[in-house]
């Protein structure tokens, strides 16, 4: 059994986050607003020394309790920065920035919150995770990654023109993402498995076309480099920083922003109207010229939007505590297959309660604000929160080194369900609630192993037989990682 993640780091780290809280709680109002930034770059720093001290930073890079950190702790650092210069692309936002009172207790409850997501870390690891060792990527032949091509093109087009209408069973909307985003990842993994060198282009153009598709798909498309990502790292050696790892990560970057500024522009943003979603491109140009342009970055990336959500929403609860819900949004997990024309009264979630609170107006029209996902758990819980939080994570993390392991081992086309959920980590930590969470995965599990699923067995049944040890394969391990 190897420890990943080196008790010294973590003693680092916890010590930085001390310093941080108690400067947060040492400042006056208009200096934390003034220093803000520093008190999350310095945990930012310690979060960074705990990966680059680890034994597999691919491992704990792509853990579920890096990313939440890292999102949240990169958010908040420049979002910051962002508000302490008045570059806000919503005037209210601002204007309800300057009157926070409590402004030192959400941040010391943000970063005890990172401290508890990091900590659930090193105990998933301490619990029984050994170090998973890669092994030899198995390929998939040529028929059948033409077969699997043909299958994930034809469902991601059909449902990109066909409605998925749940209604009957509560559904609001659409829900054809769904099998749209389980084809692609399908396909993502059979490019993998194929081995080819095109296959990040393929990633590029897969990921384009969600984009550009439709306007409710744009989160969804930009999600869908984490699970490939994932799928790629794992199979690569430890990284190493050097001029090679930054010049890639570079690029990287450079093509995520550019994709962002494409559909923020074909979104309306800027008012170019282009004639379709490669038409955008042109115009990215004068996009960036534009006086304003800081202040639509920062919205398109949602850095000012995760900013202020997820401290305005403790501050509501800190001036109020008597509005703190007792679970109640984590109740509401239990009457997700009730619609609410029949249970009128079940719980509501976070989302709906703060952008109730925060905006009734644009919540009457439909709309939400995602508040991040530390605020449900001080919603519920107030401080006391941390422990739910701690244990979710603590289970979050379990679950991906379980499927790191076999996506290392090279199981990973019938983990594609997993996957997803993987993918949709990224919405939770977002805010959109636990709730939403487990309804989605539920949803894809229905869709997956109903339809897509079956179809991968006589895929591989008709080329090599394969299906009568897949599904024993799949559910046996599913099984005995559960219980």
């Amino acid at each position: 059994m190897t420890a990943l993640v080196k008790d010294r780091s973590l003693v680092i780290f916890t010590a930085l986050t001390a310093v941080s809280s108690i400067l947060a709680m040492s400042f006056s109002l208009d200096g934390i607003r003034q220093f803000l930034w520093f008190l999350y770059l310095l945990q930012l720093v310690g979060v960074g020394h705990v990966l680059l001290r680890s034994l597999d930073r691919w491992m704990v890079l792509l853990s579920p309790s890096f990313i939440c950190v890292s999102y949240v702790l990169l958010n908040n650092f420049l979002g910051s920065i962002a508000f302490s210069f008045e570059r806000v692309h919503h005037a209210p936002d601002y204007y309800a920035y300057q009157k926070w009172n409590y402004l030192h207790l959400s941040v010391v409850f943000t970063l005890a919150c990172n401290w508890a997501v990091v900590l659930s870390l090193r105990q998933a690891l301490r619990g029984g995770i050994a170090r998973v060792v890669q092994a030899s990527r198995p390929r998939i032949s040529s028929l059948e990654f033409f077969l699997i091509l043909a299958f994930s093109g034809i469902a991601i087009a059909f449902f990109s023109f066909v409605d998925l209408n749940l209604s009957f069973a509560g559904g609001d909307g659409s829900f054809s993402i769904f099998p749209k985003t389980l084809a692609a990842l399908v396909l993502a993994v059979a490019l993998h498995k194929r081995g080819s060198r095109w296959r990040f282009l393929c990633y590029l153009l897969l990921i384009s076309y969600f984009a550009s598709f439709s306007a409710e798909d744009k989160r969804q498309a930009i999600f869908l480099f984490l699970p490939i990502i994932m799928i790629e790292a794992l199979n690569l050696p430890s990284f190493k920083l050097s001029l090679r790892f930054f010049t890639i990560s570079a690029l990287a970057f450079v093509s995520v922003v550019f994709l962002i500024l494409m559909m923020s522009i074909y979104r309306g943003y800027g008012q170019y109207n282009p004639e379709g979603f490669l038409d955008s491109a042109r115009y990215v140009d004068d996009y960036i010229l534009e006086d304003r342009f800081l202040e639509y970055l920062l919205a398109n990336t949602e850095v000012n939007y995760l900013f202020f959500h997820s401290h305005q929403a403790l501050e509501y609860i800190l001036e109020e505590p008597s509005q703190v819900l007792w679970g109640s949004t984590f109740a509401k997990i239990l009457y997700i297959p009730a619609p609410r024309y029949l249970y009128p009264d079940k719980p509501k979630s976070i989302i709906e309660r703060y952008t109730g609170i925060h905006s009734p107006e644009f919540r009457a029209l439909g709309g939400s604000w995602a508040s991040g996902i530390y605020a449900e758990f001080f919603w519920n819980f107030h401080f006391l929160g941390l422990i739910p939080l701690y244990l979710l994570f603590l289970m979050l993390n379990k679950g991906y080194f379980w499927l790191a392991k076999y996506v290392r081992e090279g199981m990973d086309l019938q983990f594609v369900f997993p996957i997803y959920a993987y993918q949709q980590l990224m919405e939770l930590f977002r805010g959109t609630g636990l709730d939403q969470f487990v309804t989605y995965c539920l949803v894809s599990a229905v869709i997956f192993f109903a339809f897509l699923y079956p179809m991968l067995v006589l895929i591989l049944f008709a080329t090599r037989g394969r299906s009568r040890k897949l599904i024993p394969a799949a559910i046996g391990s599913t099984v005995s990682h559960i219980v």
